[in-house]
């Protein structure tokens, strides 16, 4: 049979290629004595991306990740190992606790998922919505396990020789370290006008979690001057004093952050770092930020490194309102000097 294309040997005429003077159907007839890749100079140059370039390394799957995302994984997984050491309340570390180790266990391998869903370990339905689903499920046992602990100090009356009540620095760092890892991560973002809802979610989030500092400080000044005969008039004005400036400290930020001031951000994260540090640093036995307690006249210190750690979301980041480096930079500097001057830390 002949092939319906032509005559066998018939030639084809083809139009020769431009600035060679050569018919493609050549390329095959080459000079004896020429080197392959002499003949391979005169066609066009492969595509960077063609599949057929088998010398092109092949492109690693976590290409495209930040190293702000990186960061943002590490210091979440620091925080949560480091609270293992620290006081959870009066009388346990955090360490003693199951549910709490359980519960931190969990929190780091959210951190996991991103990566294996870019290795392909995962299924193939997985997207960066059901990582971002599955980190906020995933933490958010973390939260309610604190916020249990926070109930059981407020209705304990203030006996803590029992060894419940109190809430201690593990707290403030295991809650900022399980916020961390609940975040979205900015490659995990998709264009601000279609990905909108996330920035007002975690809005909302700073928005209670600043309104719990807020009650739980008020609440702390009522349990203190009423719950002891023996405080006198100089206690309530201490404890009064202490509570103005918890609100102060990180209230006010969290206020500016809320209405989108990029220095109020900015002024809260850094807070929030200088507060985990002193945590961390001031853990000692006679440690002056051990634990908190609402009837012990001071509370609310121990959330500041958890409204820091939201602040800092990428999704927080981008709801603020553009201003020149400028101005932020000098609303910072004037927020941190009244916050240093006012702070109950540098004030012992």
């Amino acid at each position: 049979m002949t092939n319906d294309t032509g005559a066998a040997g018939e030639p084809q005429t083809q139009a020769a290629e431009p600035g060679t003077g050569r018919n493609p159907a050549d390329a095959g007839d080459a000079t004896p004595g020429t080197p392959p890749d002499e003949e391979t100079r005169t066609g066009p140059a492969a595509a960077p991306g063609d599949p057929d370039d088998r010398g092109q390394a092949p492109v690693s799957p976590f290409a495209g990740i930040p190293v702000s995302d990186y960061v943002r994984d590490g210091v979440a997984a620091v925080l949560l190992l480091v609270s293992f050491a620290l006081p959870w309340d009066v009388a346990h570390r955090a360490s003693d606790k199951v549910e709490v180790v359980l519960l931190t266990i969990l929190s780091l391998l959210t951190l996991a998922l991103p990566y294996l869903a870019r290795a392909g370990v995962l299924p193939t339905t997985w997207t960066v919505h059901t990582t971002r689903r599955a980190r906020l499920f995933a933490n958010a046992p973390y939260v309610l396990l604190v916020a249990v602990y926070l109930v059981v100090d407020l209705v304990g009356g203030g006996d803590l020789t029992d060894g419940w009540g109190g809430v201690g620095s593990a707290v403030g760092l295991g809650l900022a370290g399980a916020l961390l890892a609940a975040q979205p991560r900015q490659s995990e973002l998709g264009p601000e006008e279609l990905d909108r809802d996330v920035s007002s979610r975690w809005l909302r989030v700073l928005a209670v979690l600043g309104a719990v500092l807020v009650v739980t400080t008020v609440l702390t000044v009522v349990l203190t001057v009423t719950g002891t005969d023996l405080i006198g008039a100089v206690g309530v004005l201490l404890v009064l004093l202490g509570a103005v400036l918890v609100v102060a400290l990180a209230g006010l930020p969290t206020l500016g952050t809320w209405r989108r001031s990029e220095a109020a951000r900015l002024t809260l994260v850094g807070l929030g770092i200088a507060l985990a540090a002193t945590f961390v640093l001031g853990s000692g036995n006679n440690g002056i930020l051990t634990f908190e307690s609402t009837h012990l006249g001071r509370f609310g210190l121990v959330l500041v490194p958890a409204l820091a750690a939201v602040a800092s979301s990428p999704a927080v980041h981008r709801a603020m309102t553009p201003a020149p480096a400028s101005r932020t930079w000098v609303g910072v500097a004037v927020r941190g000097s009244t916050s240093s001057r006012s702070s109950p830390v540098t004030s012992r």
